[in-house]
């Protein structure tokens, strides 16, 4: 099979996993990437280890070897003047330049954006930094903690009491990782399309802030009904529970699952009580002890198969041993091994029935491609796509059309980056079947048309038209149809059953337009055991492992928070992106297939790697960190809280010699890395003791004068407030008919040329563009429209609402 990316190529000068990833994602789709690294030592990750305690760890190493396969490596100074002539040789026949090095070091090394410019006018350079290249915390120290800090992903996970925690298992690097990979192909678009150079600014902070789903629009809905900021309550419900074998998650997302599930359990008693119940109320603990005796007869298998048999959102809650064991993962053939090395890792996440990612060589030793009397390593190209003549520097996807069938995030957030760069994307929903995003985040009580308030949904639906379609009635069926046949992509995020029942299975898509390129985001695969599983995001974390190594030592798995799916959406895109540029080369479209599940169990593939290397389980952390001490989350006067991280030894002895902790900061013990881990609740209770008697700033601005990472915790009211968020325009206004000028997040970078991530427009009203598209694009007559409008094959108001 030929490969979708086989004609590009890329410099990675990346480090540790962002970057790494980003260019991971392409190389795997066939992309010729070379990896700049420096001489000797090379990346950091080659000695890396997922147990650094050990003498010994047979780990080490392996991550970087996942991350880094099918790429070759070049050893290149870039502080001499011959490391800068090699990269920039590079760099003139490249087509992307990916670089995760921190703010302004290319600026440093004589590098930027206008030396590589230079270099090739054509470049598509890709830069990722903890809080971007611009703004007041560019040049800051920072660690992992301290970004998820600023990011709002300190919290307590929707388990009320829980003291703010990070989200574990470098899942942050990956997110960032795969935005940077979206947007990548999309700045190469760019540039091919305006025949000039093009830069894109990622930022971490703002691609974790994607992930939150717009919350602080929620709560200004709140506001605004005079209701206040909502006390914090159990999410999903029951959640993690301990049945006869093992930990497995029962998630109520909507009413009628909690219903079903107090059936189940065999608590009918407690239907009634629902909010009482998740707010904490007084039957909380009484709910779980009567549940338990029904857990504790059962395992974790049968659980989830009567669950799911009731549609109840059900899965095992997974580590690095035991999601090698899942059913669904090992019907697909999901794991392979590493071709040198021979340890368990993911295979890929997404699979393209065409141009499939694979696994064509192991990593490389350090140097293995240097160049030889300056010819640079570079392979012959494959042929080159042609420019899409519809396309502009500003809009890369200006003339395709696509239809959106997706509800909920993953799917609609797909269409919704289509939109803001150009794509006809038209959201098909049904009066009978709305999209449920609309019923979530609104409430009755803001008037007739609240379903057209949803905070989220208007977030994940931007920049796209509405029409309306029954899908079950033939009638219905028939026009779309007729869209299919002019469409250009068709995206759904079902349960994989649903477009078969509907009669519209890959094979007749293709067989009403060849040329339509399907993407279907299924929970957990089109085929397999599980196919017809249904799920949400936090189920996902639940069952690929990311939830295992979130929260603390001593207590239960606890979610991220639902931030999959925005993550698999992205990686859908990089995908699609693969699979039009494949089509523009041959004209062949094809089926891209993104499992949810499997997206999830790439981004834990540290767990499974260690597990298949060591025999060992990789566990929860809450705020600490093996490779830095101390490091956590401290109570200031003020009420907020601070997150800081000592990174190594020599941020110990810039700490030590403040002021406000030198009295007991000089103690011997505390001098090395292992002497701080040793002695870490000592710090712990010595740092709160300073931080509680002064403010959050005021711990931030000491800390950060000498260069230690710090950030104050983001909590959800105080998001659009961010200072540095707000210095670099991340908050978009779009004003709605219904709901105002709502201030909507941009995609999380900044760049050279075109809209800066923004949103073309705002979203749809519920059947807002039928006439426009019926009688304009279908040529139906007002009478025609009108009959569909009676039999109910279209229409405005959710059915039941009218």
């Amino acid at each position: 099979m030929s490969s979708a990316l086989g004609h590009l190529r890329v410099v990675e000068i990346g480090q540790g996993v962002s970057g790494p990833y980003c260019s991971k994602l392409l190389a795997d789709l066939g992309a010729d990437v070379i990896k700049v690294e420096p001489p000797l030592s090379g990346d950091p990750l080659r000695r890396a280890g997922s147990f650094p305690d050990d003498d010994h760890d047979p780990s080490e190493g392996k991550l970087f070897r996942y991350l880094n396969a099918n790429k070759r490596s070049i050893e290149c100074d870039l502080n001499t003047a011959e490391g800068k002539r090699t990269l920039l040789a590079l760099v003139k026949d490249a087509d992307l330049v990916i670089e995760n090095l921190g703010a302004g070091v290319l600026e440093t090394l004589d590098l930027g954006f206008d030396i590589l410019e230079k270099a090739n006018p054509k470049i598509a350079l890709i830069r990722i930094s903890d809080f971007g290249q611009t703004g007041p915390y560019s040049s800051q120290a920072a660690s992992d903690l301290t970004v998820q800090a600023s990011a709002n992903w300190v919290n307590n996970h929707h388990v009320p009491g829980l003291a703010p925690v990070q989200a574990g298992g470098r899942i942050t690097d990956y997110t960032v990782g795969v935005y940077a990979a979206t947007a990548a192909l999309t700045a190469y678009a760019m540039a091919a399309a305006e025949g000039q150079a093009v830069y894109f600014d990622a930022s971490k902070q703002e691609s974790l802030v994607c992930c939150l789903g717009a919350i602080w629009l929620h709560l200004e809905t709140l506001t605004s009904l005079g209701w206040g900021i909502p006390e914090e309550r159990h999410f999903p419900f029951p959640g993690v529970v301990r049945c006869k074998d093992g930990l497995v998650s029962i998630n109520a997302l909507t009413g009628q699952h909690f219903i079903d599930c107090c059936h189940l359990l065999d608590v009918p008693q407690y239907i009634s009580k629902q909010m009482e119940i998740t707010y904490g109320g007084p039957d909380f603990d009484a709910f779980f002890v009567d549940i338990e005796p029904w857990l504790m007869e059962r395992t974790v298998e049968e659980v989830v198969e009567i669950c799911q048999a009731m549609r109840i959102p059900s899965v095992p809650i997974s580590n690095g041993q035991t999601v090698l064991e899942l059913p669904q993962l090992k019907a697909r053939l999901f794991f392979i091994e590493d071709p040198d090395e021979k340890f368990i890792r993911p295979g890929f996440p997404y699979r393209l029935e065409l141009t499939p990612a694979s696994l064509r060589k192991g990593a490389p030793r350090l140097g293995e491609d240097n160049p030889v009397a300056g010819s640079m390593p570079w392979q012959p190209r494959e042929s080159m796509p042609p420019v899409n003549v519809n396309a502009t520097g500003e809009f890369p996807f200006e003339g395709l059309r696509i239809l959106d069938l997706g509800i909920f995030w993953a799917g609609p957030y797909i269409s919704c980056y289509l939109g803001a760069y150009g794509a006809d994307v038209i959201k098909v929903e049904s009066i009978q079947r709305a999209d449920a995003f609309r019923f979530q985040c609104a409430y009755p009580e803001e008037g007739p048309d609240w379903f057209e308030r949803s905070s989220i949904y208007q977030h994940t639906n931007l920049s796209k038209r509405n029409l309306t379609l029954n899908l079950d009635a033939p009638e219905g069926k028939h026009l779309f149809e007729q869209l299919l046949a002019k469409a250009d992509v068709v995206i759904e995020n079902f349960s994989a059953r649903v477009m078969d029942n509907f009669g519209f299975t890959t094979e007749r898509l293709k067989e009403i337009n060849p040329k339509l390129i399907v993407v279907r985001v299924p929970g957990f695969g089109l085929e397999g055991p599980w196919r017809d599983f249904t799920s949400f995001a936090m189920p996902l974390e639940q069952v690929s492992a990311m939830s295992w190594v979130t929260g603390n030592p001593d207590g239960p798995p606890v979610n991220l928070g639902g931030y999959a799916d925005a993550i698999v959406g992205m990686h859908a895109l990089v995908a699609l992106q693969a699979a039009l540029i494949h089509r523009e080369r041959t004209g062949q479209a094809q089926l891209v297939e993104v499992p949810q599940l499997e997206v999830g169990a790439c981004l834990t593939a540290e767990q499974v790697i260690a597990y298949s290397t060591t025999g060992r389980i990789m566990g929860r952390q809450g705020n600490r960190s093996e490779t830095m001490a101390p490091q956590g989350v401290y109570r200031c006067s003020c009420g907020h809280a601070v997150a800081l991280s000592i990174r190594d030894d020599s941020d110990w002895q810039r700490f030590r010699k403040m002021s406000p902790v030198n009295t007991w900061a000089q103690d011997d013990r505390f001098d090395s890395l292992a002497g701080r881990r040793a002695h870490h609740d000592e710090l712990d209770e010595l740092i709160s003791r300073w931080t509680s008697g002064i403010s959050a700033n005021s711990v931030i601005t000491a800390l950060q004068e000498v260069g230690i990472p710090a950030a104050i915790v983001l909590t959800q009211p105080n998001i659009a407030r961010e200072p540095h968020l707000v210095s670099r325009n991340f908050f978009q206004e779009l004003d709605h008919p219904l709901t105002g000028v709502r201030r909507y997040p941009r995609w999380p970078w900044l760049q050279s040329i075109g809209p800066n991530g923004e949103h073309r427009f705002r979203a749809p009203t519920l059947g807002e563009h039928n006439h426009e598209i019926l009688r304009g694009e279908l040529g139906l007559s007002d009478d025609e429209i009108a009959h569909l409008a009676s039999k109910e094959i279209i229409g405005t108001v959710p059915k039941g609402l009218g």
